[in-house]
């Protein structure tokens, strides 16, 4: 059985994994990155569909992730704003079709005034402790909010994709934690905020740049079955390989975190806990291929939202890069169903979900002049990042799951590397007593580290 020694060990290469093990690179420490599948990247990937790669993740990068922007720069690889005219389109409950312009849903000027009036005052609850905000996000908008419109639209904007479609469900504490990750309640419901860059290529290509940097560091197709606190620092074990360490960094969800640390000698306190905010929902999402973005030449955007729709969310994702391919090449249409709606997709046979799927689309953007160039369909199943595991000693936790600037997306994952990096290097210089660190895999505490404040 080989053994490698290392300064420290990085379970999983997504992002939060990638950037940790670079971070620590770079400042002069050796690390083995263990990823259990042949790819980098986690949740990022790509997918043929009509001769064009699609991104079957995460696409898109908000205004002010900058820890990923400043990270895409370093390592050159190139970001665009997507043009983003035309209205947007919203499927009512009762099945009206509406075309609108503006931050805000398409509601009576009375509702607006109303959501307007909400968001005001859940920025100011955002500071609260979770001890005062009992209930869910729908108990609250019915006590606060007395417009019925204005109520439907922000329970949508607010966690549309965290709780079955309505998001009435989620727990407050919950909502206003990942609006928080967004920088405010006011930046979760600006959709032009929250989509506001893509990488050319897709975020993939800055995963593979990252790898690039790590040459001969990150050990495809090992999962890692077991990690043990020894007398020397760690051990990790991932089939035929063994890697001992000073230190680890956990860079995978919470319950494989607790499963990876479960039932050793030696093994710090773990347990699992239900109540971390992550993608608890069953997800679908869809990619469709047309020879043209068709449908801004009818002066529609290619977003759109339905709460009662068969496909929730829908986002123009094409492939519009000056000198990396014409604006009048290939349209992508992106559309998103969670909770009920996705399981009521799961349970058609594959031809009849295909052909709902592009129905539904026909509902948002209308008929299509020409039939798609391709299909393709991803599934995610619920659970990622939902559950805690707590522990001391040389281990850290990294992702996108844990709170704060950027929470679930990848900019919580880039924020927490760094963040993981510099615990691991205080560790390793001696600055810090491993038996009191501590980490949470369903929360940290303390201000995220953009790019530009690392550790010199």
């Amino acid at each position: 059985m080989p053994t490698l020694t290392r300064d420290a060990v990085v379970i999983g290469a997504g992002f939060s994994g990638l950037v940790a093990a670079r971070h620590l690179e770079r400042h002069g420490y050796s690390v083995a990155v263990l990823e259990a599948r042949q790819r980098v990247g986690g949740r990022v990937g790509l997918a043929e569909a009509g001769g064009v790669l699609v991104e079957t993740g995460p696409a898109w990068l908000a205004a002010d992730h900058s820890a990923t922007l400043d990270l895409a720069a370093e390592l050159r690889v190139p970001v665009f704003t997507p043009a983003g005219e035309g209205e947007d389109v919203y499927l009512g409950s009762g099945g009206e079709r509406l075309r609108y312009a503006g931050e805000l849903l398409p509601v009576p000027q009375a509702s607006e005034a109303a959501m307007v009036s909400a968001i005001s005052t859940l920025e100011a609850l955002s500071g609260a402790p979770q001890t005062e905000l009992p209930g869910t996000l729908g108990e609250w908008l019915d006590a606060n909010v007395a417009d019925e419109r204005a109520r439907a639209a922000l329970a949508l904007l607010l966690a549309g994709s965290h709780a079955d479609g309505a998001g009435r469900g989620l727990q407050l504490t919950d909502a206003l934690r990942l609006a928080s990750g967004a920088g405010s309640v006011s930046n979760v419901v600006d959709r032009g905020f929250r989509a506001a860059h893509r990488v050319v290529g897709g975020l993939h290509r800055l995963a593979a740049a990252l790898e690039a940097e790590l040459p001969d560091d990150v050990w495809l197709g090992r999962e890692a079955s077991a990690v043990r606190v020894a007398a020397s620092g760690v051990e990790a074990v991932a089939g035929d390989l063994t890697v001992q360490a000073k230190a680890a960094v956990l860079a995978v969800p919470a319950p494989d975190a607790a499963r990876l640390l479960g039932g050793h000698p030696g093994e710090p306190g773990a347990c699992g806990a239900p109540g971390a905010v992550g993608h608890s929902l069953d997800w679908f999402t869809a990619h469709a291929v047309f020879p043209t973005p068709f449908w801004r030449e009818r002066g529609l955007s290619g977003r759109g939202f339905g709460p009662g729709a068969v496909l929730q969310e829908l986002q123009d994702e094409s492939w519009d890069v000056a000198g990396d391919g014409a604006r009048t090449g290939p349209g992508v249409l992106a559309a998103h169903a969670s909770g009920e709606a996705a399981l009521a997709l799961f349970s058609l046979p594959d031809a009849a979900r295909k052909a709902a799927v592009l129905g539904a689309l026909e509902d948002y953007v209308g008929a299509f002049p020409v039939p798609e160039l391709g299909y393709v369909e991803t599934r995610r199943a619920p659970g990622y990042g939902v559950g805690s595991v707590t522990f001391e000693g040389p281990l850290v936790a990294a992702g996108d799951h844990l709170e704060g600037t950027g929470h679930l997306h990848v900019e919580g994952a880039v924020r927490s590397g760094h963040r993981a990096a510099q615990k691991v290097s205080a560790l390793l210089r001696g600055e810090q007593d491993p038996v009191s660190m501590q980490s949470s895999a369903s929360g940290v505490t303390g201000s995220p580290v953009p790019a530009h404040e690392r550790e010199s």
